[in-house]
Order: structure tokens, then sequence, then C-alpha cells
């Protein structure tokens, strides 16, 4: 797979509709996933964090997984957490993000998730307490992501398993879009770390 089509992948992936979910079951794109298969990394531990993401990002968990899992990297172990928080394994999901610690994409993941949030606040605040009690709960939790001074993996976790009980159709926007900004930055990351040049350069500090 060349460099552009790696990049035409990740942009068709970005704009997915309906953004990815939290939990996926099937492949979304067939072809595409049959693409990014083809494609042979090598042994270069970045790209094959690269293809990993890829695959996961095209809700191929088990195919992803196989390549996180034999990573001894940290790019490695946040692959391997995303997949298991989206199998819904969520204590094996903490314990890679335990593995992952601090990363490098975190400020910006905590800064535009805090964009992300001030843009759905009103939508998350609206009529919350004609809610149950744990759907309320469960907004206010999603809004304090916007206080937190670091990315907290593990907290996020909570708020994804969370979602899963409250099934709270705003909040679940939010937590998808999250997502999906994390697996941008990481894919940007690995991409960056092999080949120079970002993937979505909007989204990266400067």
């Amino acid at each position: 797979m060349e460099q552009q089509i790696i990049i035409q992948a990740a942009i068709r992936l970005f704009n997915r509709e309906p953004v990815q979910a939290l939990s996926p079951e099937h492949s979304w794109d067939e072809s595409l996933g049959k693409e990014i298969r083809a494609w042979d990394p090598g042994t270069s531990a970045h790209a094959r964090a690269l293809k990993s993401g890829l695959l996961l990002w095209n809700d191929e968990l088990d195919e992803s997984h196989a390549i996180s899992q034999s990573l001894d990297t940290q790019e490695g172990s946040y692959w391997h957490g995303i997949m298991h928080r989206m199998e819904t394994d969520y204590s094996n999901a903490k314990y890679w993000f335990a593995r992952t610690g601090k990363h490098d994409v975190h400020s910006s993941l905590l800064e535009v998730s805090s964009a992300l949030i001030e843009q759905s606040r009103e939508e998350l605040l609206h009529a919350i307490e004609e809610l149950s009690s744990r759907k309320a709960a469960h907004r206010r939790a999603c809004l304090s992501i916007a206080e937190w001074d670091r990315w907290d993996a593990s907290t996020y976790v909570n708020l994804v398993e969370a979602q899963s009980h409250a099934d709270d159709e705003a909040s679940g926007r939010l937590l998808r879009r999250i997502q999906r900004t994390e697996m941008a930055l990481l894919l940007d990351y690995s991409y960056h770390a092999e080949f120079g040049g970002r993937l979505f350069e909007s989204l990266v500090q400067s």
C-alpha cells in the first residue's frame, strides 16, 4: 500500500458516516479492508501499528488485534487497548492503557475533546432534569472530561462502559466523536513516525 493510498484510506475512515460505533460488530467496508490487509508493512513497528490502526478503524477487530498484540511498543499497547475497549473487554482495555502510559497524543486528544464537549454542551444539558438519574449522571460525567487536567484513559473506558448501560443518544454521539479523534491522532502519530508528514494536521497541536 503506497503512502497516497494510506492517506486516502485514513481520510475515508475519518469521514465515514455514521461515525464508528463504540463497539462495532462487522467490517465497515470490505473492499477497503481487503486493500489494508494486502499491504505488507514489513518489520517496522510504526508501519505495523499503522496497519493495526487502519484495520481497527474499519471495524476489523480480530485482524487489528493479531498485529497489536505482537507489538511490544507503546503504540502497540495503545491500539491493543482500544481494540479491547471496542470489544467491551473493559478490564483488559484498562490493563493495556496502563501499559501505554502517558502518550504524546494525549494533550491534543484532551484539547479536541474539550472543544467537542463545548459544541455539545447545550444538547447534553437540554432537559437533563427530565432524564432518568442514570442518564443524567452519565451526561454530567461526559461533560466533566473538559475539566480533566490530563487525558484519563481508564475513566474514558468507564464512560464507554456506562454508555452501554445508559444508552443515551447525546452522550453516545459525543463519545463516538471523541473516539474518532483518538483514532485519528494515534493513526497520525504512527504515520508521522514512519513516513514523516501528517494525516490530520488540523488535529495535531503545533
